[in-house]
């Protein structure tokens, strides 16, 4: 009795320990005076919004761009949220809905939102990547976490890690996603059944929040396969994980599609990101220009409108201005045929220009790599835009944020990342090249899982340069990754040199 009350206690310091270090990846926000939006975070918010809307008939000040008006707040109703009065079923988006935009990660914000605020939301997000990377890191280097609660101060202060635990975007899952299946794929031979079911859990929850986390699930999977073949060992249980992570996010993909074809009579789709990157650099306009009038059978929407291109790929997507804009400013029948035209256009392009279109992808690659900045957490001059898709009561608290004043300090953070992610990956090679993670566990797991997480990093960089540009915040949101492969590595090497010293001593 003794024993488990004492274990019981050494459980809950080291839950005190994680929460407690985790609030350390808030001070972004203190300093901002809140969350950091993003012109995106309002489809999450209303996706989740909407919802419960047709599924509970509650209202809240989300709820303005559904079809059928919320009733007038009385004393009685309370102003957040209100039932609504009208047919449920009749409840739809004023505009098409989209997919990418992630229901599941909608609700992640949306409902702490509504329990406790907007600090609510953020608070939830930095627990959930606080606690996730300090367990993770315990099951690695095979120590307790409140041995591992102090990688998270010391990520937050270097990396832009706090910067987007804060911000109302899936953008910090898409390193956790990295994070966890490194672990699981590294440990599951070592770690108990209840740690198994942890890490999937987390890996299936995570895999839905965006479209890039099922991709780079995918490859970190395809990664674990070779090796797992190339040395003999457990060579389907990379491949049977992640055969059941991608059912999960196809299976929730479809769910969420087939729920908004009951809810609106339609089914939702995704904007042609692949055509917009294609017209703007590379082979795309080439073959838009040599191939457009040589048959019916091969026209696409996109030639009728080649005379305004090229176009920088979102101004080509989301601009209204008739002569930036082409995708916000077709009627709803030629957005859908243009989406489903998107894989049969990045299909021909490809086939016509293997060479010009396979360097385009790697200079992409390589541009996306080294690309450092954190423009989106200063938000000024684009406060004005981003506040007409708020409600009457957040869009003052997005004006009179730091953010949007342009003040935050992220030079320094910048500066910090480029040179720890340089020397994080110089001492990763330097322990690899000088034989310090030799076979045996915990350097065995560390070498894999530093491997892992860094062909991770480099898997995010093809996806997301390659397929949709690179853009400074799909590189930074995730590049807090490169320092902590590194803090594994060298704790697995010094955790084996202390257990050979100790051997050592016993053997004498």
């Amino acid at each position: 009795m003794a024993t488990e009350r004492k274990d019981a206690l050494a459980a809950l310091r080291n839950i005190a320990f994680v929460l407690i270090a985790s609030l350390s990846l808030l001070w972004p926000a203190m300093v901002n005076g809140g969350p950091f939006w993003h012109p995106d975070t309002t489809n999450y918010i209303r996706a989740a919004d909407g919802a419960t809307a047709f599924a509970f008939g509650v209202r809240t000040e989300w709820s303005d761009r559904l079809a059928n008006p919320a009733p007038a707040a009385t004393s009685e109703t309370s102003p957040l949220i209100e039932q609504a009065t009208s047919s449920v079923q009749s409840v739809v988006p004023t505009r098409p809905v989209l997919l990418g935009r992630s229901v599941f990660y909608g609700f992640m914000i949306y409902l702490p939102m509504l329990a406790f605020g907007l600090w609510g939301a953020i608070i939830t997000q930095a627990l959930v990547a606080g606690a996730t990377t300090a367990y993770c890191a315990s099951l690695i280097i095979h120590k307790e976490q409140r041995s591992t609660w102090m990688l998270l101060p010391l990520l937050a202060a270097v990396t832009p890690m706090g910067y987007y635990a804060c911000m109302l975007m899936p953008d910090i899952y898409s390193g956790l996603q990295i994070l966890v299946l490194a672990t699981m794929i590294v440990t599951w031979t070592t770690i108990k059944l209840r740690d198994k079911i942890r890490l999937m859990a987390l890996a299936a929850l995570f895999i839905t929040f965006h479209t890039t986390n099922l991709l780079m699930t995918i490859c970190v999977l395809t990664a674990a396969v070779i090796f797992a073949l190339s040395a003999n060992r457990n060579r389907l249980r990379p491949a049977i994980i992640g055969a059941f992570l991608i059912a999960i996010a196809l299976g929730a993909n479809l769910a969420f599609s087939y729920s908004i074809q009951l809810a609106t009579g339609s089914m939702p789709y995704s904007p042609p990101f692949l055509t917009a990157r294609l017209q703007d650099q590379g082979p795309g306009l080439a073959y838009i220009n040599n191939n457009c009038d040589k048959s019916d059978d091969a026209t696409f929407l996109i030639c009728d409108y080649r005379d305004k291109l090229p176009l920088p790929s979102d101004s080509f997507l989301w601009s209204e201005n008739p002569a930036t804009g082409v995708f916000q400013l077709l009627t709803a029948d030629e957005r859908l045929r243009m989406a489903s035209e998107d894989r049969r256009f990045y299909l021909s392009v490809m086939s016509d220009s293997p060479v010009a279109f396979a360097r385009s992808s790697i200079g992409w690659s390589i541009e996306q790599l080294g690309d450092f900045g954190l423009s989106n957490f200063n938000y000024g001059h684009r406060v004005g835009g981003m506040e007409a898709k708020y409600p009457p009561s957040i869009a003052p608290k997005v004006r009179s944020s730091a953010a949007a004043r342009n003040s935050m300090p992220t030079e320094p953070i910048v500066t910090f990342s480029i040179i720890v992610s340089l020397l994080s990956l110089a001492g990763i090679a330097a322990l690899f090249l000088s034989g310090q993670l030799k076979a045996g566990e915990p350097a065995l797991s560390c070498r894999r899982g530093a491997m892992l997480i860094v062909l991770g990093v480099l898997a995010n960089a093809v996806i997301c340069g390659a397929l949709s540009g690179p853009h400074e915040r799909y590189q930074m949101r995730l590049i807090w990754l490169v320092p902590f492969a590194a803090l594994i590595a060298a704790a697995g090497t010094g955790r084996q040199k202390a257990d050979a010293q100790q051997v050592a001593v016993s053997n004498r």
